[in-house]
């Protein structure tokens, strides 16, 4: 190829990402239900990063577990690891990117669900989730990329996806939260025969709305150099990876 040739070529290559990166903004803005929107999600960063599998982890509420959801068998399984364990565990204890071309070089790799499921993890890459106060929120992770071993530009853009998608889950969970809490309000004054259409229910259900329409609003503004950032994640597309069992544990 010659390097007219290979210049175009990196040209719709970097054309491919800016537009799928825009695509996931827009997912995050107009896609309602979760589940769906972190399923487009993990598909989306698995073709951005030119990855073979793709997972998101999830920080338990008191620290001391990652958890994310497979698709096997039909169903959605919880899987579970300790932070410190596998790669991820790793990386959620470090808060460091970790990226290995070789996982079978590494002893933070523990090779036993590749054993038991055949497939063979050949590179990694890794990176912790830091939401907008510099908490922890989970870690994302891609696996084999296709054409060789994840680069610098690799990390880089996976850091900026991951920081993204962090503040998005974390306005997801505060808009989950205040609507759960409204709602409450609002059959608590049923019950107490105030009725829903009082003032006081009104003022709920309009609380409601306005989170609703600030949590648009912030995903709206989140940027990722010239192009609009993507959103939350906690599935996977690596269903052969893990046991077919509730909370099954995985070292990776």
């Amino acid at each position: 190829m010659d390097p007219v040739q290979s210049l175009e070529s990196a040209l719709r290559r970097e054309q491919k990402k800016v537009a799928l990166v825009q695509e996931v903004s827009r997912a995050l803005s107009t896609v309602g239900d979760l589940d769906a929107l972190l399923k487009l999600i993990i598909e989306k960063v698995t073709e951005l990063m030119s990855a073979d599998r793709a997972t998101l982890y999830l920080v338990t509420e008191d620290g001391r577990q990652l958890w994310s959801k497979v698709m096997q068998g039909g169903t959605m399984v919880e899987i579970r690891l300790d932070v410190g364990e596998g790669v991820a565990g790793w990386v959620a204890q470090t808060r460091e990117i970790v990226n290995i071309p070789d996982a079978y070089a590494d002893q933070r790799f523990q090779p036993s669900v590749d054993l038991k499921s055949g497939y063979r993890t050949r590179s990694i890459l890794s990176v912790p989730m830091t939401g907008a106060l510099g908490g922890l929120v989970g870690v994302l992770q891609v696996l084999n990329k296709q054409d060789g071993p994840f680069v610098t530009a690799d990390e880089e853009l996976m850091g900026a996806l991951a920081a993204q998608a962090a503040i998005a889950i974390e306005n997801a969970r505060l808009y989950h939260s205040l609507v759960t809490q409204n709602q409450e309000l609002i059959e608590a004054h049923a019950r107490a025969g105030h009725g829903a259409g009082s003032p006081l229910a009104a003022g709920a259900a309009g609380a409601a709305g306005a989170a609703s329409r600030r949590q648009k609003g912030i995903a709206s503004t989140k940027r990722i150099g010239c192009c609009t950032s993507v959103s939350p994640q906690l599935f996977s597309n690596s269903p052969a990876r893990l046991k077919a069992s509730r909370a099954t544990r995985t070292p990776t």
